[in-house]
C-alpha cells in the first residue's frame, strides 16, 4: 500500500485503536503468508489469525486501493478473525 494511504489511515485509526504498521509488520505478514500458502488447505482467514497472534492483537485492518476511472476506490475494514466479526467497514471514492 502506498505510504500516503498507510500514514493517513494509521493516523485516523490511531485515534481509537493502537495501530501497528510499517516495514516490520509487512515482513511478518509476508512470512506468515508464505508459510500458510504452502499448505494444501490455505485460507486467508488462517493468515489473519496467525497475524493477530504474532502481533498480540485482537483485530486486524485490511485496506484495498483500486484505480477506478480517473480516481481511486479506498476500502478498509477492521475485523476480529477469531470471532469472525467485522468491527468497522468503509469505502471512499477519491477523484484526482
Amino acid at each position: 500500500m502506498s505510504g500516503v494511504y498507510r500514514t493517513t489511515l494509521s493516523k485516523v485509526f490511531s485515534q481509537e485503536y493502537e495501530v501497528l504498521s510499517g516495514t516490520q509488520v509487512d515482513k511478518k505478514w509476508n512470512a506468515i503468508f508464505t508459510e500458510e500458502s504452502k499448505k494444501t488447505n490455505c485460507r486467508e482467514s488462517a493468515c489473519y489469525k496467525a497475524m493477530v497472534v504474532v502481533l498480540k492483537s485482537a483485530l486486524i485492518a485490511t485496506t484495498i486501493v483500486k484505480k477506478v476511472g480517473a480516481g481511486y476506490l479506498l476500502s478498509w475494514q477492521i475485523n476480529n478473525p477469531f470471532e469472525n466479526k467485522q468491527v468497522y467497514s468503509r469505502s471512499l471514492l477519491c477523484s484526482q
